[in-house]
C-alpha cells in the first residue's frame, strides 16, 4: 500500500484541511502516516501567522528534499509562495488554489484511486472546517491578507462531513476556522449551526467550539450548552492583551472590562466551563505598566491555559512600522514571566476541580504507561489501566495534579 505523508504548520484550521485530504486519500486506498522512506507524497498545509512560522515553513521543505530527494513534495497554506520551489516542494497551491489540490493531483496522475482501506478502528477528535477568512484587520495580524475576508461552508456540507466522520467511528468533533463566530450561511449563524449539528448528527458524541471572540459571547449560545452536555464546556477566547491601550492598538473592538464580563456571563451560565487564552507580549509601545495588566488578567480570568506569543512584526500590517518597539531581551523576559505566572494559575484552576467527576476521552498510552485524554472542560487527564482506553470515553473522577493536567481513576 502506498504512502502520503499530510503535515501542517499553524492553526486548527490547516489541521482540519489536512485531515480533509487525509480523508478522501484513505478513502482513495492510501495510507496516511508520517514522512519515511516509503513515502511517495508529501503534502505540507504551511502558516504564515509570524516570521517564524514562514521560516519554518521553508526549512522543513528544505528538509524533506534533502532526506527524502525522491519524493513529490506539495506545498500550500498561508506561506505558499513561489519560494517553495526554490525550497525544493514540486507543486505550490496559494490559499485560493487548495480547495482543488486533490483533484489536481489527480488529473495530473500524482494520485489515483485505489482499494478503499479498512475504517472499522476507533479514531478520537476531528477538526471540521465552517469558514475561513477574517474581516477584522487587527494591526498585528496577517491572516486576513492571505486568508482573504469570511467565507463559510454550507450548513448541508457541513453536517455531511460530520455524519462522515461519525460514520468513521471519530468520537469528537471540533467547528473550526479562521473566525468561526463569523459563520453565515443560508441564514444560519453560528448558533443555529450548532442547534442544527446537535439536531441533526444522531450518532455524535461530543462537539467543541475550537475558539471565538469575546463579542460573539451571548446567552442564546451559552442556553445549547445548557440544554446539551454533548457540547464540550471549554472556550478558547483569545485576550492577546490585559491593557485597554494595547487592545484598541491591535485593534481588538472590545476592552478589559468587557472581555471579563464575558467570562461572567459564561460562569454564571456554564459554572463548570474553563477558559483559555492567549495573549502576545511585546507589542509595540507596550509599557511594564501594560504588562502588568496582562499578567493581572491571568490572575483574575482564571485561565486553565494561556498561550503566550512574543509580538513578531509581519511586513504588510500596521503594526509593522508602529514606533515604540520593545527590546528583543525584553520582549523574552515578559514572555518568561507570563508564562511561569500562568502555570501557577493553570495549577490551581485544576486543583480546585480535584474531586469533580469529569468524562475524559482518552487519546493515547503515553510512554510512562499511563493513559492520556481530555474532558469535554479540556482537562488533560491522566490514569492507569490494565485494558486500552483508547479511543474510549470514560467518567473520571480528578485526583491529584499530574504533569500538564490531572490525574484519575475510573468511576
Amino acid at each position: 500500500m502506498k504512502k502520503i505523508a499530510v503535515d501542517y504548520l499553524g492553526c486548527k484550521l490547516n489541521q482540519a484541511e489536512c485531515e480533509a485530504w487525509s480523508q478522501i486519500l484513505t478513502n482513495y486506498g492510501y495510507e496516511i502516516a508520517p514522512v519515511d522512506k516509503d513515502t511517495c507524497l508529501y503534502i505540507l498545509n504551511t502558516c504564515s501567522v509570524t516570521s517564524m512560522a514562514d521560516a519554518k515553513s521553508r526549512r522543513s521543505v528544505r528538509y524533506i528534499r534533502k532526506t527524502y530527494p525522491e519524493i513529490k513534495i506539495v506545498v500550500t497554506g498561508c506561506s505558499a509562495t513561489e519560494e517553495m520551489k526554490e525550497a525544493g516542494a514540486d507543486l505550490v497551491y496559494s490559499n485560493t488554489e487548495k480547495d482543488r489540490l486533490i483533484a489536481d493531483l489527480l488529473e495530473k496522475g500524482i494520485i489515483s484511486k485505489r482499494s478503499p482501506n479498512d475504517n472499522d478502528h476507533i479514531k478520537n477528535r476531528s477538526m471540521i472546517e465552517i469558514q475561513q477568512g477574517c474581516p477584522h484587520f487587527c494591526t498585528y495580524c496577517i491572516v486576513p491578507y492571505k486568508r482573504g475576508l469570511s467565507v463559510s461552508r454550507k450548513p448541508e456540507t457541513v453536517i455531511e462531513t460530520i455524519n462522515d466522520r461519525i460514520a468513521n467511528n471519530y468520537r469528537e468533533i471540533v467547528l473550526t476556522g479562521t473566525e468561526i463566530g463569523l459563520y453565515s450561511s443560508e441564514g444560519l449563524n453560528l448558533y443555529s449551526l450548532t442547534e442544527r449539528i446537535l439536531r441533526e448528527c444522531k450518532g455524535l458524541q461530543r462537539l467543541r467550539l475550537s475558539s471565538v471572540q469575546p463579542f460573539e459571547i451571548n446567552r442564546e449560545l451559552l442556553s445549547l450548552y445548557q440544554n446539551d452536555d454533548r457540547l464540550c464546556r471549554h472556550f478558547h477566547i483569545s485576550a492577546q492583551s490585559g491593557s485597554d491601550k494595547i487592545l484598541e492598538t491591535m485593534n481588538r473592538h472590545y476592552t478589559r472590562e468587557f472581555y471579563l464580563d464575558k467570562l461572567s456571563l459564561i460562569r454564571d451560565m456554564l459554572p463548570d466551563a474553563t477558559i483559555t487564552t492567549d495573549i502576545i507580549v511585546g507589542f509595540p509601545g507596550e509599557t511594564s505598566d501594560d504588562f502588568e495588566d496582562s499578567l493581572s488578567l491571568v490572575s483574575e480570568a482564571r485561565f486553565l491555559r494561556t498561550h503566550v506569543f512574543i509580538f513578531s512584526p509581519r511586513k504588510g500590517t500596521k503594526a509593522y512600522s508602529f514606533p515604540g518597539k520593545v527590546q528583543n531581551s525584553i520582549q523574552k523576559e515578559r514572555s518568561f514571566i507570563l508564562r511561569e505566572h500562568a502555570a501557577k494559575v493553570a495549577e490551581s484552576v485544576i486543583k480546585e476541580r480535584t474531586g469533580n467527576k469529569v468524562s475524559v476521552l482518552f487519546e493515547q498510552k503515553e510512554t510512562n504507561g499511563l493513559y492520556s485524554g481530555y474532558s469535554k472542560e479540556y482537562i488533560r487527564v491522566y490514569m492507569s489501566s490494565s485494558s486500552d482506553l483508547t479511543g474510549q470515553i470514560k467518567d473520571v473522577e480528578l485526583t491529584e495534579l499530574y504533569s500538564d493536567g490531572a490525574k484519575g481513576f475510573l468511576i
